[in-house]
């Protein structure tokens, strides 16, 4: 397939920035939250992912009919619109409720939301690249696995302080999360040198701090020692924010 035009390349300090300042408002949330009041921090790990779906939608909207863009803006926004709404089960179900037999509801949606961001990308891919090469299908098979032993070796090292059981459920969301970030990096590779490399490489930053935040979230739930005040909250924020950039960069570029 024909690859839109090369153009120069963008300031990659922007993903720094939103990453920095997320760190910064969390830890004035967190300085806010010493009281033991921690519903900013909350309110803002639920929220984050709507203005993302709300963005994806008009993109989505700004392709048209377009097969690709138009249908894959359209499946990434059901992405975020899905953690979304796994976040509000956990917020007011299970949090606020107690209800536990909800928080399978919202994992399911979480899982969905994986499968979502990975259709997005395969959309992408088939449509501008025939084949994957050797390197790429490396990529594919050695992130994921070298993710995923990595997890695993922190568990062992912990083992005394964390169920198997736990273990191995939340590797599933750790595999998954691993193998989006694999797909967003041969998608990247794929993208190298046309008019759209700054928007997959925003994205694949924006993916990138994504699967920090969920090994550390999964790293912690696992140890029972999961707080909303830990470090995946403002990764997950930086998350979204980036993702919106990388947004706001394709529908510059074409």
């Amino acid at each position: 397939m024909m690859m839109p035009r090369t153009v120069g390349r963008r300031d990659a300090l922007v993903p720094v920035a939103i990453l920095c300042g997320s760190f910064v408002l969390h830890a004035a949330a967190v300085h806010h939250a010493a009281g033991g009041d921690d519903m900013v921090i909350r309110l803002s790990i639920v929220l984050a992912p709507l203005p993302v779906a709300a963005f994806c939608l008009v993109t989505a909207r700004h392709y048209g009919n377009s097969k690709i863009f138009g249908r894959s803006f359209l499946v990434l926004g059901a992405s975020y619109a899905a953690v979304f709404a796994g976040e509000v089960i956990f917020f007011h179900f299970v949090d606020a409720h107690g209800l536990a037999q909800f928080a399978q509801a919202g994992e399911a949606l979480f899982l969905c939301a994986y499968v979502l961001l990975a259709v997005h990308v395969t959309i992408n891919v088939r449509y501008f690249a025939d084949r994957f090469t050797v390197r790429q299908k490396g990529m594919l098979a050695s992130v994921p696995a070298l993710i995923v032993l990595a997890y695993s070796a922190m568990f062992l090292h912990s083992v005394d302080h964390a169920p198997a059981g736990l273990f191995y459920y939340n590797l599933v969301f750790v595999g998954a999360s691993s193998v989006v970030l694999a797909l967003t990096l041969v998608a990247f590779s794929v993208f190298v040198g046309t008019a759209m490399t700054p928007a997959w490489r925003a994205l694949l930053a924006g993916i990138a701090v994504g699967t920090v935040g969920d090994l550390a979230y999964n790293y912690a739930y696992t140890l029972g020692a999961y707080e909303f005040g830990d470090v995946s909250g403002p990764l997950w924020n930086a998350s979204h924010a980036i993702v919106i950039y990388a947004l706001y960069l394709h529908r510059r570029s074409i």
